[in-house]
């Protein structure tokens, strides 16, 4: 539908353009272009489908190669998450007396390591369910062996990204949870070191001399010192 009317425009494009020229000879290559252009593609698609095939091949995590572009894209992201996990070990979460929140590779540390986390475990679970799905197969009844063979092939990537969502909001979470625990510690210790005790009762004028007898009476007080 297409070459012959355009082998057609061309031919008469070039009998326009050159009059003189042999008729002939202009239309056995016009109709040689035509045919060239027609049968590319039927034989394109042949050469596609040499083999016949019941259905295209499984995307296998295990077997499957990663693009270029996600490799690099992986890669990429490993390399800063190493960086930041450097940073972060080298120069500590404060510097010169000072935070490091406008640094946001250190910031960033807790998201990347578990991004890599993720992306580890998406190419490596396979494995361990296809050696399980290979002594299922002995059992009786196929659920089982079908669902480890499922559960050990690769999946789409949109049902992936929930799965690396996941593990980053958890590592996030895990990394939180660790800071502010640790803070509370050290917030503890230091006002133990500071106070000597768990309280201590200062007045700018002197105490009653009861006091002391009065507070050790209180019930879950262990000892006072005056």
């Amino acid at each position: 539908m297409v070459a012959v009317p355009a082998a057609a425009l061309g031919l008469a494009a070039a009998g326009l353009a050159f009059s003189g020229g042999r008729l002939p000879y202009a239309a056995s290559a016009a109709g040689a272009v035509a045919l060239l252009a027609s049968v590319a593609l039927p034989l394109r698609a042949v050469a596609a489908h040499r083999a016949v095939r019941v259905h295209a091949a499984r995307d296998d995590i295990a077997s499957a190669r990663p693009s270029r572009p996600r490799t690099v894209a992986e890669l990429t992201l490993l390399t800063l998450a190493v960086g930041a996990v450097v940073a972060l070990r080298t120069r500590g979460t404060a510097e010169d007396g000072q935070g490091t929140s406008g640094d946001e590779l250190v910031s960033l540390a807790p998201v990347l390591v578990g991004m890599i986390a993720a992306l580890l475990l998406v190419r490596l679970y396979p494995l361990p369910l296809r050696g399980l799905a290979r002594p299922a197969r002995r059992l009786r009844g196929v659920v089982g062996p079908l669902s480890l063979a499922r559960a050990g092939r690769g999946t789409s990537g949109s049902a992936v990204l929930p799965l690396l969502a996941l593990l980053t909001a958890l590592t996030t979470a895990a990394f939180g949870g660790s800071v502010l625990t640790g803070v509370a510690d050290a917030r503890d210790r230091a006002a133990l070191l500071t106070v000597g005790a768990d309280a201590r009762l200062e007045a700018a004028s002197a105490l009653p001399s009861g006091l002391a007898d009065a507070v050790g009476r209180v019930s879950g007080v262990a000892d006072v010192t005056p």
